[in-house]
């Protein structure tokens, strides 16, 4: 998705420009400007031999109300929420490494109680906020409609069916429900669904796409179930025709739909390469600095800035050895499908496991 975000930044600009209430299509105005400012602090980084990363995800919580098979984050310790002071200090320091694409996660981010103080304060970034929907009521709807640098991302993994198997019964009918919210306040939103072998029947079709469509959605992003969190024993990920065919169709889809729409870390071949530490970087909601949401180490056991991040051993050597996944891994992250170097880097940097 790194590659991609310029094109996300594009697709959400014309849909609030396309806005008939002016304090959209204002806001579309304001969010280029400061993605070029952000590009340009990212530029002289680079001009400087220094780590330019242009996403960072951000995991304001372990707490939600669902447990999910795929989720990553149930790796953590549970019912922890990331300070508040702390979560303004990542997005501040984001803001000046020229990050301008900040990923909202969690557990769930609505349960958070500092969330809309945070993004209110945060209007020079496009904040992408993943949320299952369960507490996406009216108030919330109200609130995000007059945040327009708040993208929200909701996430559903099928059809109704499928869905509520693996998500819970009845979480369908709430997120469609939330979706209904959003679109009557004529907010642009989102969803995200996690990849498997006990989805991909919905996602190779047509039908979830276009449901979510008909109900507004305008952005898509698909994750690659992998073996972190509650999936590291029981991942079900895609074999690597599977994952060819579900990339082949998406950019199918891209182009008969006009949506955007992310396959993330499945196009990670396309995109050059394994992005942890360069071009992305997580904060877990314990405050550590990683180099990835999926790769679960940090310079320092407490919270630590975001430039010495960047700057250590860890995320040094993680950059110094990444590499292109290849065509016929079994888990499509670099890393991931090669632990033994992942561990052997997170050793000579005296790193510690998160």
């Amino acid at each position: 998705m790194t590659s991609e975000h310029g094109r996300l930044i594009d697709h959400l600009a014309a849909l609030l420009g396309a806005s008939a209430l002016p304090v959209r299509r204002e806001a579309a105005a304001r969010l280029a400007r400061h993605e070029r400012e952000a590009g340009a602090r990212r530029a002289l980084r680079r001009a400087g031999s220094r780590p330019a990363p242009s996403i960072l995800f951000l995991s304001l919580t372990t707490r939600c109300a669902l447990a999910c098979p795929h989720c990553s984050s149930a790796g953590y310790p549970r019912e922890v929420d990331l300070p508040v002071a702390r979560a303004h200090q990542v997005l501040a320091e984001a803001e000046e490494l020229g990050i301008f694409t900040c990923a909202l996660t969690g557990g769930e981010p609505l349960l958070h109680p500092g969330l809309f103080e945070l993004v209110e304060r945060h209007d020079r970034q496009l904040l992408l906020l993943f949320t299952n929907g369960l507490l996406l009521d009216q108030g919330v709807a109200d609130r995000l409609a007059s945040l327009p640098h708040v993208l929200p991302i909701l996430g559903i993994e099928g059809t109704e069916a499928v869905n509520d198997r693996l998500r819970g019964a009845g979480t369908t009918r709430h997120v469609t429900g939330a979706m209904r919210l959003l679109r009557e306040r004529g907010v642009p939103f989102g969803f995200a669904a996690t990849a498997r072998a006990d989805n991909l029947e919905d996602l190779l079709g047509t039908r979830f796409y276009l449901e979510l469509f008909r109900a507004g959605a305008r952005v898509g992003i698909l994750l690659d179930c992998l073996p972190v969190g509650r999936a590291a024993t029981d991942c079900g990920a895609l074999p690597p025709g599977d994952r060819a065919r579900l990339s082949a169709h998406l950019a199918d889809l891209r182009r008969r739909s006009g949506c955007f729409l992310a396959y993330v870390p499945g196009d990670e071949r396309a995109e050059g390469g394994c992005q942890a530490a360069s071009d992305l970087l997580h904060v877990n909601a314990l405050g550590q600095v990683e180099p990835c949401p999926f790769l679960r180490a940090s310079p320092a056991p407490g919270p630590g800035g975001l430039e010495a991040a960047l700057r250590s051993d860890l995320f040094e050597g993680i950059r110094r050895n990444a590499g292109m996944p290849g065509a016929e891994a079994r888990v499509p992250c670099f890393y991931l499908e090669r632990r033994d170097l992942l561990r052997s880097v997170i050793g000579a940097a005296g790193a510690c496991w998160t």
